[in-house]
């Protein structure tokens, strides 16, 4: 989901976004999965959903970043979408965590961002959309 290609400023500031807290709650998702998978409720990570992003662990990031890259299709995936444009997951793990660097300081919890990485994930090409719905609202300023 890096960006769309055709369409104008405001939409791809807003994609960045979107893009960087869909990757963020891929991070802190993944890694704390880990250690409670069994627990997880279906669509869930795993990772407990009172923690709050900034204290989730290098580890629990690469877990996170992971479970949202699965949610886009895979590492790497592009979808074409109906008005030309071209939305697209994080190359890598390196690319997502790189994107997300600015959550170490994010208040939101793990359950804040897997609701709105889930909502984000239903339509990649809708995703500028999706992240001014109210479950997105508060994931939106870590980014």
């Amino acid at each position: 989901m890096r960006g769309l290609r055709g369409a104008g400023l405001e939409e791809n500031i807003m994609l960045a976004r979107t893009t960087k807290v869909a990757s963020l709650l891929a991070v802190g998702i993944a890694t704390l999965a880990a250690g409670c998978s069994d627990e997880a409720e279906p669509g869930s990570s795993g990772v407990p959903a009172e923690i709050r992003l900034a204290e989730t662990t290098p580890a629990q990031q690469a877990a996170l970043c992971d479970w949202v890259a699965e949610r886009q299709g895979g590492y790497g995936f592009t979808k074409q979408c109906d008005d030309g444009s071209t939305a697209s997951a994080p190359a890598d793990r390196a690319e997502c965590l790189a994107d997300n660097q600015g959550l170490a300081d994010c208040p939101v919890t793990v359950g804040q961002f897997e609701a709105c990485a889930r909502e984000l994930s239903r339509d990649m090409c809708a995703s500028l959309a999706a992240a001014q719905r109210p479950v997105c609202r508060p994931v939106l300023p870590c980014l």
